[in-house]
């Protein structure tokens, strides 16, 4: 009887088959893990990508209202642009005024720093330095907007870069008029002063009373009404 044939080879190669099949199974389902693995991170960093694109613009809008706040600041004060003029204001001098009815001082520098001007009163005029009334000026320029002192001519306010002020503050030949109370607009120019200048005004009106200058006693009356001038007519006496 003939001896059968070894199936062991057969099943040999079987084995070998299912496990190879098994490896690229296990190698596909490894690699497609892989793949799952990287769109994960592709998407991370997109979206990350995106967080920082929206960060970007968040701070790009801040910075932009940063900018306009500035420029807010900047356009509700007046800007001073102090112009230079050559060698020649090395030795040019300005005449200052002051409209104040008590002591002013003006400084080089804020809070009372630099070189000082005194004012004893009012009407005083001292000639001071081009180059010095330039750093007075940016150190108090409400006193010139406000024309608690006011310079000679014109030309003094262009190249000092303040020309909008010169007609729109009183000359002290205006004030010394005004003072006299002999027009009825007197009394509305008064009253348009700021607080600082109106003060004054009214400490000067009262001295000149107790001094014994005669006013209209209507306009004395209005001004008594719409301000603090008979407080101060009471302190004169």
């Amino acid at each position: 009887m003939a001896r059968p044939k070894s199936t062991s080879t057969n099943t040999n190669t079987t084995k070998k088959t299912t496990t190879t099949a098994k490896k690229t199974e296990t190698k596909k389902v490894v690699e497609k893990k892989d793949d799952v693995i990287e769109e994960v991170k592709e998407e991370n960093i997109d979206n990350e990508k995106e967080t920082l694109k929206k960060q970007n613009e968040e701070l790009v809008d801040i910075i932009k209202q940063m900018k306009e706040e500035i420029n807010n600041l900047k356009t509700a004060q007046p800007n001073i642009i102090v112009q230079q003029n050559g060698n020649s204001d090395l030795t040019r001098t300005v005449k200052v005024t002051s409209l104040m009815n008590n002591t002013l001082v003006l400084t080089t520098m804020p809070n009372g720093k630099g070189n000082a001007f005194t004012f004893e009163k009012y009407g005083d005029t001292l000639n001071i330095k081009f180059t010095e009334i330039q750093s007075v000026l940016q150190s108090h320029s409400n006193m010139f907007e406000d024309g608690l002192v006011v310079l000679e001519n014109e030309k003094d306010y262009e190249d000092l870069g303040i020309g909008y002020l010169y007609g729109k503050v009183l000359s002290k030949k205006e004030m010394d008029e005004v003072l006299l109370l002999e027009e009825d607009e007197d009394i509305d120019i008064i009253l348009e002063m700021s607080d600082t200048l109106l003060d004054s005004t009214l400490r000067k009106i009262s001295e000149n009373i107790s001094n014994g200058v005669n006013y209209n006693y209507n306009r004395i009356k209005v001004l008594q009404d719409e301000t603090d001038l008979k407080m101060y007519i009471n302190l004169a006496e």
